[in-house]
């Protein structure tokens, strides 16, 4: 986990916290639960086909594409409803193959970032924050909630990824390691949007997810939340875009604009995901297109950090930070939800465009 300050000492702002949810001022250890379970599930409530457009799809959020008498192992469930046949999709408009996903890693997986940030972090001095016009400087902390942790995340040059994998056993390990790691592996090729194209890797991903699902009956029902950044720096159109699907967040805070959720979590009421990459063949993909500005923030993170925080109180926070670099603004923020008694895996990345 990359490090950086914790939030001083005192008590944690209670406006923060969501409705209901009251400040835990102790660890408290899991329940004695199979190994296959996770903690229990945030309980926001849903805004699939929510106003604001986010959604279109059709999703109902009134539950009635939930099974909630057939959970996922961990407490979480999926959708279940019929949603008929797979659409014919061409194939993906890239050049590289799906790798091979790495074993489910026991400790946190290894990150790769700019190699001036990598310089500077073993060096012990602050990362650079992107001065010239275009540069991409990016940091990410993680925790596992219990004895292992199913989030995976990657950041590389102009993208970075948050995952959370559900399932038995290792399952969810292995689907958020193996959706990233193609999303990441795969390329677009010239001339293509890269809305369009982010949004053909993400589908990759669950095919990916799903084959090697059947191949293995130890895995069956395994499936991830992703949220992916992919940044177009320079040129004509400087513009960044994101693939969500799941109950990840993702905010954005622009040069001369305060920090906004740009996101909304495609699940229900109580916590059953209606989304999640291997689910279903027939995967809708939420892609949104920012133009970038001098200096913009993205922060993109798992459901850890608003089991008990809302979303818009992260925003906040965010806001409050300033410029902090930003490895040490991701371990604020998971300092944040620590202390605020967040008990599930939790993995932040923030990603700074010059």
């Amino acid at each position: 986990m990359l490090r950086g300050p914790r939030l001083p000492d005192g008590p944690v702002d209670l406006t923060l916290l969501r409705p209901g949810r009251r400040l835990r001022t102790a660890s408290r250890p899991r329940a004695a639960l199979p190994t296959a379970y996770r903690p229990a599930p945030r309980t926001d409530t849903a805004t699939d086909g929510d106003a604001d457009g986010h959604d279109a799809d059709g999703h109902d959020a009134d539950g009635s594409a939930a099974d909630p008498a057939n959970p996922l192992p961990g407490g979480r469930s999926l959708a279940t409803a019929d949603l008929g046949a797979a659409p014919s999709l061409p194939p993906p408009p890239f050049t590289s193959r799906v790798p091979r996903v790495p074993r489910a890693p026991a400790v946190s997986p290894a990150v790769t970032k700019p190699l001036a940030v990598a310089v500077a972090e073993s060096a012990g001095r602050p990362t650079p924050a992107p001065s010239a016009p275009g540069a991409v400087v990016a940091g990410a902390a993680t925790r596992a909630g219990g004895r292992t942790n199913e989030d995976f995340h990657l950041v590389g040059d102009n993208f970075a990824g948050v995952a959370d994998g559900v399932g038995g056993e290792a399952a969810g390990e292995i689907a958020s390691a193996l959706a990233l790691t193609t999303i990441a592996a795969l390329r677009p090729a010239r001339q293509v949007d890269l809305a369009t194209a982010l949004e053909q890797a993400v589908r990759a991903a669950n095919t990916a997810v799903r084959a090697r699902a059947r191949a293995d009956a130890r895995l069956d029902g395994m499936a991830t939340t992703v949220d992916v950044l992919v940044v177009r720096p320079s040129g004509r159109q400087r513009t960044a875009v994101v693939a969500h699907v799941g109950d990840g967040t993702i905010w954005h805070r622009g040069p001369d604009t305060p920090c906004a959720v740009i996101t909304r979590p495609h699940a229900i009421d109580g916590g059953p995901l209606l989304r999640a990459v291997g689910q279903t063949d027939a995967l809708t993909v939420e892609t949104i297109t920012v133009s970038l500005g001098a200096h913009d923030r993205f922060v993109l993170a798992t459901d850890g950090l608003t089991e008990m925080l809302t979303p818009e109180g992260v925003a906040a926070r965010i806001d409050g930070m300033g410029a902090l670099p930003p490895a040490q603004a991701a371990a604020a923020l998971l300092a944040l939800a620590e202390a605020a008694g967040t008990r599930d895996d939790t993995t932040v990345v923030v990603v700074d465009v010059g």
